[in-house]
């Protein structure tokens, strides 16, 4: 029994020594997205036909209750906390990314969104009205080269937040660990416009937005009832970074791009008719004829 209880001893000192912490990373890439008519109205239809039934939560936030009287902690506690707290992290890594939007051949986000949003409960007309597809059919390219995603939160905010915000001075790393983190950043952004022919060829891209890259940063104070008393500590803070953006366009190409936009956001139950000559103007500019290729 001896013998046991010194095992289980040194069991609770090793643990007591552990530093906690969870990281999360993913890295996806290189990949394609095509967006038209029919995989955005698939996907929009399989989310509107879920959340147009109750199910219950799989849990339930508790409510933050302020505990008037709680126990401030002591001085081990607090250098206890300024010497390490478990940070929880997720971390997404895109690479090699490109999206293409094409211009809507139909379109029902009227009625998909609002069953979306909450604003409408019963399912009405959610099936694809028969078209005869637009070719060539212009469309948007996005090309990405790396995106990073990175969100820390503390694990344990119940704990850390009621204790920090008791504090008549906290430090800065106490506050900053109070938060939960959001840092994205975007490298070598850069779009432009192409066009899909009856072959299922895309034409070279035309450019229109030359590659730029740009970062977010965001955080949002935890457990923000505990902080009432303390107007001094900021609920939110965003910082935009955007060192330079270069927007080169014709008239033509801001029409097209203004046409792709409108068959999105206005619903007009058939795809917008395209001039022939504007995609000409846009796709060969010098009256030559140029070989598309396949994505």
């Amino acid at each position: 029994s001896v013998q046991q209880q010194d095992v289980s001893t040194n069991k609770n000192e090793d643990l007591g020594s552990v530093q906690e912490m969870s990281t999360k990373r993913l890295v996806v890439g290189p990949m394609e997205v095509r967006l038209d008519s029919s995989s955005v109205h698939r996907i929009l239809k399989m989310v509107a036909c879920g959340l147009d039934h109750e199910y219950e939560p799989y849990s339930k936030s508790n409510s933050e209750t302020v505990d008037e009287s709680r126990i401030l902690p002591s001085q081990e506690e607090v250098a206890a906390l300024e010497e390490y707290i478990p940070t929880r992290l997720t971390c997404i890594t895109v690479l090699k990314t490109t999206i293409i939007i094409t211009l809507a051949e139909f379109n029902l986000l009227d009625n998909l969104l609002p069953i979306i949003l909450g604003q409408k409960n019963s399912m009405s007309i959610l099936n694809a009205p028969h078209f005869h597809p637009l070719r060539p059919l212009p469309a948007l390219r996005i090309q990405v080269d790396k995106v990073s995603l990175e969100h820390s939160v503390p694990m344990y905010a119940g704990q850390l937040v009621p204790a920090v915000s008791s504090l008549n001075q906290p430090s800065d790393n106490l506050l900053h660990h109070c938060y939960a983190h959001c840092y994205v950043k975007i490298f070598g952004f850069q779009a432009g416009l192409t066009s899909l022919d009856s072959g299922g060829s895309f034409c070279p891209h035309v450019p229109v937005i030359p590659p730029f890259s740009t970062a977010f940063y965001g955080k949002l104070l935890r457990l923000p009832s505990f902080w009432v008393k303390r107007p001094f500590v900021p609920t939110t803070e965003c910082i935009f970074e955007l060192p330079s953006l270069t927007l080169q366009a014709t008239r033509a190409q801001t029409l097209l791009l203004q046409t792709i936009l409108q068959s999105w956001t206005h619903n007009t139950g058939v795809s917008l008719s395209i001039d022939e000559s504007l995609l000409k103007d846009i796709f060969r500019p010098s009256g030559k004829t140029e070989k598309c290729s396949s994505d």
